[in-house]
């Protein structure tokens, strides 16, 4: 789940895969939820999804999401959001369900801040409201850990708490073109500016 440089803990790959798709086990789930579908397959549940406005691929994947819910029989309301939107919604008012939350750590130090923790109500910043005691005892162990390996191993094994519980749901980082000219760069999630050489 860390996407930004440094990079920390990620030379290996991830210890998670992600869940399989299943609508017919989410329908299930539902029903036991008690958001049975009437005689028109639809439930009495609204979901408020939430999406960068400013990216238009992110507009195309929410409906894409929206027709999914659609066939489970779920009102999805796709909410295109600006950077005050965001701060609104996941911080003051709390009036949303789900979305496209764009999370960009450089170590799983900085993610943990988002799943362990506060939540937003209490002035923290776990907005979705995490509790999952699996994570959160790996990343206490880890935070104490001997030596930067171990450190390492207990995250990723951390980080697969919250696959598996699908407390989130990685998806990927939004496409942003760079354009050079007479210069080269590493660009690992973004510029490192210790790698810029000027040519000629």
């Amino acid at each position: 789940l860390v996407n930004k440089i440094p990079l920390t803990c990620v030379s290996d790959g991830p210890l998670w895969e992600l869940p399989e798709r299943d609508l017919d086990a989410a329908a299930d789930l539902l029903d036991e939820a008690g958001y049975e579908a009437d005689a028109d397959g639809q439930r009495d549940l609204t979901i408020r999804f939430l999406y960068d406005g400013g990216t238009p691929t992110h507009g195309a994947a929410a409906e894409e999401v929206q027709a999914e819910w659609n066939d489970l029989g779920v009102t999805t309301e796709l909410v295109a959001e600006d950077p005050t939107g965001w701060s609104t919604d996941l911080y003051q008012t709390y009036d949303w369900d789900t979305g496209f939350i764009q999370l960009a750590p450089s170590s799983p130090v900085v993610l943990s801040l988002f799943f362990l923790g506060a939540t937003s109500e209490d002035g923290g910043y776990n907005f979705m409201g995490v509790k999952n005691e699996e994570y959160n005892a790996l990343a206490e162990q880890a935070f104490t850990a001997p030596d930067a390996d171990a450190a390492c191993d207990l995250w990723l094994q951390a980080e697969k708490e919250l696959i598996d519980r699908v407390d989130t749901f990685p998806l990927a980082d939004t496409v942003s073109p760079t354009w050079l000219n007479g210069v080269t760069l590493e660009m690992p999630g973004s510029i490192a500016p210790t790698t810029i050489r000027m040519l000629g």
